[in-house]
């Protein structure tokens, strides 16, 4: 935690935060292989998860990889404490002992309960970021979860409970229902959570990941030009999982709730939807012609593919159908520098006024002399 709130720090501790997360990481590999049975203890499990999301997105190409590996360990300690499936629960326990149990003990169940989904919520979600991140398989499979979606913050304010009322029941909807909702009324069965909603959105992305397996060994072609979803799913679901993936995300838009990262993650999955299954392959050749990887004959052929796509469907390739998309493809949107302000109305000379401004402040002598350097460039300009 301390490492997470150095990389958000106002403050000039930034530069702690990669140090502190290693340090972390060290300490757990330390814990595991002095005792093999602390991966499966929950604050143990709980520490691993956090350094792991942490060194997914910091930034440092050594946490990134550690991170990946990771994966697996958090899976495997799911799976083995039963997180993600009803087997066990602290309030189904103090139930069968067949005692009086008091308010404050029944709420201590439900609380451990909670805290055990969300623990197996998270690393599902991981799991389901670095699938996402990387267009590899992910290792938890939606049929081995049933427990209920997270609840807690927006989606159970303005609840609160009896002691008699409180039961299993009470806890938020389940996984399984609201899935077999989706695919077959076309609608969720309640309100959801952020946390809720997200894990609900990477569910639905991971059912066309599923369905566009084979997009590199048979041959697929476009769907008639109104329909804009080309991916082919058993019979069994009456509503395509893209389309509803979409439908999620533009409700998203008018939720009373604060945005926050999980709210926007089901845009950007959304998104990332259109740019993944519009054609087969369609971003891994997007990354070959930009440049990303490969020889220069394979980026040649990639950007002739890409270009042939848009030449045949413009509309279906860019997922917009406006005029004013092309215009913003040639020459972008609005860019805000932090800072700096907005580039639309930054000329050479309003920046170098801003770093003369800045350097005006510095104490240090080489500061005074780029300060005159940049004078002799306003001058001149």
């Amino acid at each position: 935690m301390a490492a997470i709130g150095a990389m958000y720090s106002r403050d000039k501790y930034g530069g702690l935060a990669i140090a502190l997360n290693e340090l972390v990481r060290r300490v757990i590999i330390y814990t595991r292989e002095k005792d093999q049975r602390a991966m499966f203890d929950l604050r143990f499990a709980q520490a691993s998860l956090l350094q792991s999301v942490f060194g997914l997105f910091c930034g440092s190409r050594m946490l990134y990889q550690h991170a990946e590996i990771s994966r697996g360990s958090l899976v495997t300690a799911a799976r083995r404490m039963h997180l993600l499936r009803p087997s066990l629960s602290f309030v189904k326990e103090l139930q069968k002992n067949g005692n009086e149990f008091s308010e404050e003990e029944l709420k201590k169940a439900q609380a451990d309960d909670e805290e055990r989904r969300n623990l197996g919520w998270g690393i599902y979600l991981y799991d389901m970021q670095i699938s996402a991140l990387l267009n590899v398989a992910p290792l938890l499979s939606v049929g081995e979860i049933n427990v209920p979606l997270p609840s807690g913050d927006e989606a159970g304010r303005g609840h609160q409970p009896s002691a008699l009322d409180m039961n299993l029941g009470q806890d938020g909807p389940n996984f399984r229902e609201v899935l077999e909702s989706l695919l077959l009324k076309g609608k969720l069965s309640q309100p959801l959570s952020s946390f809720g909603l997200s894990i609900v959105a990477y569910t639905l992305y991971r059912l066309c990941t599923d369905a566009a397996v084979f997009d590199s060994v048979l041959p697929a072609s476009r769907p008639p030009r109104e329909n804009p979803y080309r991916l082919a799913f058993p019979p069994t679901f009456r509503f395509n999982p893209q389309q509803l993936l979409d439908q999620l995300s533009a409700s998203c838009h008018s939720l009373p709730n604060k945005p926050n990262t999980l709210i926007l993650s089901v845009t950007a999955l959304s998104h990332l939807g259109h740019i993944q299954f519009t054609w087969p392959n369609f971003l891994q050749n997007i990354k070959v012609a930009a440049g990303k990887s490969g020889t220069d004959e394979s980026k040649a052929d990639a950007r002739e593919w890409v270009r042939a796509r848009i030449e045949e469907d413009p509309v279906i390739t860019r997922g917009s159908d406006n005029s004013a998309a092309s215009d913003w493809i040639q020459h972008g949107g609005e860019i805000a520098f932090q800072g700096l302000g907005s580039m639309s109305e930054l000329t050479i000379s309003k920046v170098l006024s801003i770093f003369i401004e800045r350097l005006e402040s510095m104490s240090w002598g080489i500061a005074q002399r780029f300060k005159h350097v940049l004078l002799s460039l306003q001058r001149e300009e």
